[in-house]
């Protein structure tokens, strides 16, 4: 029922207009690009191969073998970040079917109900962009896949579901999916 409430009351507060993404059935919307965070308040950090751009108030804990977690000092929310490396490197004329595939495969072992709400070309690579719940419903996830011809990024934003008012709802929606945004592929 969380999950139902949480699509309902983005799609309510005109954040996101849905429209039918072709066969793969996925609702697809248009992700906002207005930050919550004003522009002397975002930081935006180079890690190798992959830039973001974090509110301030964010702060990295730790980094391994292409794997970075960050973290709101203002509440719960996460952002882990895993760069992988395509060996051998992905034709042009694959990127998009192999995003797609990594997409869906994550998204329905670790979010049943999802939905897209941005995919398509940025230069050379590819990006999809969901949200949804957790299995157990305690968890608001977004996530964000981007695949180049030599890199696969994956980036997941979590916030426990108790952590966020039914007031708040839009505004963390608005900034955490500009976050998402945010991730590039250098």
């Amino acid at each position: 029922m969380t999950r139902y409430l949480a699509l309902a009351l983005l799609l309510l507060g005109g954040v996101a207009e849905i429209a039918w993404y072709g066969s793969f059935g996925c609702a697809v919307a248009q992700v906002p690009t207005k930050r919550d965070a004003a522009p002397g308040e975002v930081n935006r950090l180079a890690l190798g191969e992959i830039e973001v751009s974090l509110p301030t108030w964010w702060s990295r804990r730790g980094q391994s073998d292409g794997k970075w977690e960050f973290y709101s000092t203002k509440g719960p929310e996460r952002l882990n970040i895993h760069v992988r490396v395509a060996d051998p490197p992905v034709r042009s004329d694959e990127i998009e079917r192999i995003a797609w595939r990594f997409f869906n495969t994550v998204m329905s072992k670790a979010i049943p109900k999802h939905a897209v709400v941005q995919s398509g070309w940025e230069g050379v690579t590819f990006s999809i962009t969901g949200v949804g719940t957790s299995a157990d419903n305690k968890v608001l996830l977004a996530s964000r896949f981007i695949v180049s011809g030599k890199k696969i990024v994956s980036a997941v934003h979590t916030i426990p579901i108790e952590a966020v008012s039914l007031e708040g709802y839009l505004a963390l929606e608005t900034q955490r999916l500009a976050i998402l945004r945010s991730v590039k592929v250098r």
